[in-house]
């Protein structure tokens, strides 16, 4: 049983024995402000660079630098096997696993991408307005101009919740036409994201004081809260089904069984 987990400063540790004990894997001399996985392969995100590793960690290759950028703001793993990079100086895709990056557009005000399953992208700038173009002609359009969007999670083409500043969860069924509640009324959802295909996990505070996690295995019908008392910085689930749970401060905490 083999389980990776990054810190948010330069380390990448490994657990052999479900999380019990870690050991450091490789020191980077960036940061990490991103980490992945696609057709059992693992993508580090440092600095403006991408690394890429085929055999659990073991080893690393760089990929990709963006050397006109200055700043990757966000990194986004589509279902279609696509990495969307947001950056300073615009939006970039991988379609082959991290071999090569082209620039798709050159808007530098998104500050996260994301695809759903037809190619639709969508996009949330810096003034929390959500945005939708095609997958061809990358032709944006606003669709939120009211709601402070602060991630989005695309369940099909046309079914979409999106985490918010104050209201909550909320879900369209025509691509982002119409938006009601679906949840967390009046908390703000700061992350949202999927971990199995019906599996949902998102951060929710009510105040400044109050920051908890949830988990949701019916695509967000219904939320359990994790009973966790930390301020959990990421997250994510190893291929062993157990659920990792990162601070800010490089503590991992993991789930006592698997999550299925």
């Amino acid at each position: 049983m083999n389980d990776i987990a990054p810190n948010n400063s330069s380390y990448l540790t490994k657990s052999i024995d479900g999380g019990f004990n870690w050991h450091l894997i490789q020191s980077f001399s960036n940061n990490i402000n991103g980490f992945g996985s696609i057709n059992n392969k693992l993508f580090l995100i440092r600095g403006t660079s991408f690394s890429l590793s085929s055999d659990k960690g073991a080893t690393w290759n760089d990929l990709f630098d963006i050397p006109s950028a200055n700043l990757i703001t966000s990194c986004s793993f589509s279902q279609n096997g696509f990495i969307y990079v947001s950056t300073d100086k615009g939006i970039f895709v991988s379609k082959d696993n991290g071999t090569t990056l082209n620039q798709i557009s050159d808007s530098t005000f998104f500050v996260y991408v994301s695809e759903n399953q037809d190619g639709t992208l969508y996009a949330i700038d810096y003034d929390s307005n959500l945005w939708k173009a095609d997958g061809i002609n990358y032709h944006w359009t606003q669709i939120t101009d009211s709601i402070a969007v602060e991630t989005i999670y695309c369940i099909s083409s046309n079914e979409l919740l999106i985490g918010t500043f104050r209201n909550g969860i909320m879900k369209s069924n025509d691509g982002g036409l119409h938006w009601s509640n679906f949840g967390f009324e009046n908390y703000q959802i700061s992350h949202l994201s999927r971990l199995t295909e019906n599996m949902l996990i998102c951060r929710a505070s009510f105040g400044d004081n109050n920051i908890d996690m949830y988990l949701s295995t019916n695509n967000g019908e219904s939320w359990e809260k994790l009973r966790i008392e930390k301020i959990i910085n990421t997250y994510g689930l190893s291929p062993s089904k157990y659920l990792y749970l990162v601070e800010s401060n490089g503590v991992v905490y993991k789930s006592k069984q698997p999550l299925f």
